[in-house]
């Protein structure tokens, strides 16, 4: 007879495979060069967006006001690198961005929590995702 895995075990092999795929597109997009040298990006897929919507997803508020924290440490001294620099760093796209993807995820939290305001604040953190990528592209040499 053929051997089925149980749940567990597909969502464990699931899980591993996602975070490989996660780990391949960080490594693809590092090899491209860029404006910046700086190593990490705010729109790193594996080590703070994933764990941005993961504390969503499980309802962990420590590890969401820890991700948020830090893509918006890594998000402001990325633009101030730029402003230094006399790069465009894009202010009006920078304020959108930033209210999107962290300030309004974090205030609908204390709002509504997650267990109400789930959805929204995950739409809100992918708008804000999507600004940060497409920034993230524009920046490439």
């Amino acid at each position: 007879m053929a051997y089925f895995p149980n749940q567990n075990e597909l969502g464990l092999i699931a899980t591993v495979l996602g975070l490989l795929v996660l780990v391949s597109i960080d490594n693809v997009y590092r090899r491209i060069p860029s404006r910046t040298d700086s190593k990490y990006h705010s729109a790193d897929v594996l080590f703070f967006t994933s764990f941005l919507y993961v504390s969503v997803l499980v309802s962990n508020p420590w590890m969401f006001f820890a991700a948020i924290a830090l893509k918006a440490y890594l998000y402001i001294n990325r633009k101030l690198m730029f402003w230094k620099n006399g790069i465009d760093y894009r202010p009006h796209l920078s304020i959108l961005r930033m209210f999107l993807g962290l300030i309004i995820p974090a205030a609908l939290f204390w709002i509504l929590g997650f267990e109400t305001g789930k959805l929204i604040i995950f739409v809100s953190i992918l708008l804000g995702e999507i600004i940060d990528r497409s920034e993230f592209y524009l920046e490439l040499k």
